[in-house]
């Protein structure tokens, strides 16, 4: 080949190389044009109110079907639930506050895994309110302390009114604000750190609420009695669920007008104000609870639409 000839061969090849350069950058796809680009997980604590006997969401946005999701905390009594929004990108979890968590700075650690491997990693910082709760001494007689000491030993007792308030149905019964299931005077706040005789104490996780002996007492809202039994510490007791793990509990009781089993409306009697169990007057003693957590009922009263509204949205897991 003569050295013309090569010349022109290697002008050649320098142009077809140029053409296919040229080819690559016309169709090189810019990635902002993409429409189902992967994005990484986000995390944020999405709702306010991080009060002790209350609720607050964290929400997670991008993830995908199959992701797992791991949240670690250093906080006492984070009981949650897991749901997803309508829209399917988003992702939201109900933390319910314990009173033990009032004034303390909570640390969330959000992992998620996919296809096998941690994609996401992202610490939270959360500070609690400093919530002040009634310290309430009672005095009362040796033999009273003793039934109250052995009353909460009786494990059966214990396990069976355990196994009631585990109960987490998926449907939500009631669509309107709960509300007080009896007026009377508010003789112990929620959240009052209670002693007896000066020694043994406790933390009292409801409210309750005096008033004569055989007053009505209504069902706080809608929902499906999954109890109503005598007991040895709280008397003859009724627990209502009202759907993905909210319940109330109603104390002390006289009569019991309603059988596990039965659906109450709002407001519909249920039973007699009493002073049956441990109990040093009539009154009832009157629980709220989410997902393990006691929750202040009155907060609820206030702020129950709104809870239901997160409660509500897409799948509950």
């Amino acid at each position: 080949m003569g050295e013309g000839m090569k010349k022109k061969l290697k002008i050649a090849v320098v142009i077809m190389f140029a053409m296919m350069l040229s080819s690559c950058a016309v169709d090189k796809v810019d990635e902002s044009e993409i429409e189902d680009k992967v994005l990484l997980p986000e995390a944020e604590i999405s709702i306010s109110g991080t009060q002790p006997g209350w609720v607050f969401s964290l929400e997670m946005k991008n993830l995908q079907k199959d992701d797992q999701v791991r949240i670690e905390t250093d906080m006492v009594h984070m009981q949650t639930f897991f749901r997803m929004t309508e829209d399917k990108k988003a992702w939201n979890r109900l933390f319910a506050v314990d009173t033990l968590n009032s004034g303390k700075r909570g640390v969330f650690i959000v992992n998620v895994k996919r296809d096998g491997q941690y994609i996401f990693r992202k610490k939270l910082d959360t500070k609690f309110s400093d919530r002040t709760f009634s310290s309430q001494e009672l005095l009362i007689s040796q033999s009273l302390l003793q039934r109250r000491i052995e009353a909460v030993s009786k494990g059966d007792e214990r396990l069976s009114i355990t196994l009631a308030k585990s109960v987490r149905s998926d449907g939500i019964y009631w669509d309107k604000p709960f509300v007080m299931p009896v007026d009377g005077r508010l003789s112990t706040p929620f959240g009052a750190r209670r002693t007896l005789n000066g020694g043994y104490g406790y933390i009292h996780s409801g409210i309750d609420l005096a008033n004569k002996l055989g007053t009505p007492i209504g069902a706080a809202n809608s929902g499906q009695v999954v109890f109503s039994e005598s007991q040895s510490l709280t008397g003859n007791t009724i627990i209502i669920d009202h759907g993905r793990g909210l319940l109330t509990l109603y104390a002390h009781l006289e009569t019991m007008l309603v059988e596990k089993g039965d659906f109450v409306k709002r407001g519909q009697k249920i039973g007699t104000m009493g002073s049956t169990g441990f109990s040093t007057g009539s009154h009832l003693h009157f629980e709220t609870q989410l997902m393990g957590v006691y929750i202040d009922p009155y907060i609820l009263q206030e702020k129950s639409l709104e809870l239901r509204e997160f409660m509500e949205r897409g799948e509950w897991k």
